[in-house]
């Protein structure tokens, strides 16, 4: 085949591969992660594999334990937003590793949004802040013997639908009142209430807070967390402070980004191009060689 000819045809793959390869490297938001918990009622959520998209190739990690080593959250095919979704009990914490692996690299904007159910999780007159539910991010699970919120970082909901900015595991003075959007009923928030914000893990600083439909960012202008760079899971968590018999509920479970995320079928693409221009220069040179000795 002459070399001419070649080149053309290698012209042609290699726009293809760029075509193939900026749908890979997308500007736009790009799914990390991501649940609707369809599955098998009572099926435990400890190990399981996301339903929707799962870039870092993870399994959910609940850190709290049952006495014999079952998961105190399961899947609920009963309740959901639509069902099914996720149980939560008095005191867990379900976390999926969002950190580079395999060619997938973690970006520094992560935004995570999930429908949070407060369900029965009320207690009694304690001030809550972080007790009730949380959406958010962890360096590690915690484990039996541990808070839920244990090293978390997020943003929690109370029973009474108030927000509160929880910064390593502590409640900071960062609130916002329960949206007028919000369904309160004799006292508590009912009935699954969608929670997206977004965070700069190089600043640690929190935007684009809409809770219930209500833009609540100013609220949180001023939170800020201690820790900075890349957390490793992504997750929720439950607490309830005085009954082991509180059950709470978490559906459309996402983790997205709107910063390039390379994937790993795209830089395998990008890399055969390489390998093909290596080619054409190496057979364009030998050509050149034997013209020169004729």
């Amino acid at each position: 085949m002459r070399l001419n000819t070649r080149l053309s045809l290698l012209g042609t793959a290699i726009a293809s591969l760029g075509a193939v390869a900026y749908v890979g490297v997308a500007s736009a938001s790009t799914v990390i992660v991501s649940d609707g918990f369809s599955g098998t009622n009572g099926a435990a959520v400890n190990g399981r594999t996301p339903d929707g998209v799962d870039l870092p190739g993870s399994t959910w990690q609940v850190g709290q334990q049952n006495a014999g080593g079952t998961s105190p959250m399961t899947i609920d095919t009963l309740v959901g937003n639509p069902a099914p979704s996720v149980s939560t009990n008095y005191n867990d914490a379900a976390g999926i590793s969002i950190a580079s692996v395999n060619g997938y690299t973690e970006p520094s904007v992560l935004t995570i949004s999930a429908d949070l159910n407060i369900g029965t999780i009320h207690g009694g007159s304690l001030s809550y802040n972080k007790y009730g539910e949380g959406l958010g991010f962890w360096g590690t699970v915690p484990t039996n013997g541990q808070n839920s919120f244990t090293g978390f970082t997020g943003i929690a909901i109370d029973p009474y639908g108030d927000l509160t900015f929880i910064n390593n595991g502590t409640a900071t003075s960062v609130t916002a009142a329960a949206p007028s959007s919000a369904t309160i009923s004799n006292g508590y928030i009912t009935g699954f209430n969608t929670l997206t914000y977004s965070v700069d893990t190089t600043t640690g600083t929190i935007t684009q807070l809409v809770f219930d439909g209500t833009n609540l960012t100013s609220d949180f202008s001023s939170a800020a967390a201690s820790s900075t760079g890349a957390p490793t899971f992504a997750g929720f968590y439950s607490d309830e402070p005085y009954t082991t018999n509180a059950t709470g509920y978490v559906d459309n479970f996402s983790v997205s980004t709107t910063s390039p995320v390379p994937e790993p079928a795209s830089l395998i693409l990008l890399a055969t191009a390489g390998v093909g221009l290596l080619w054409v220069g190496r057979k364009n040179g030998g050509n050149r060689r034997k013209r020169g000795a004729l």
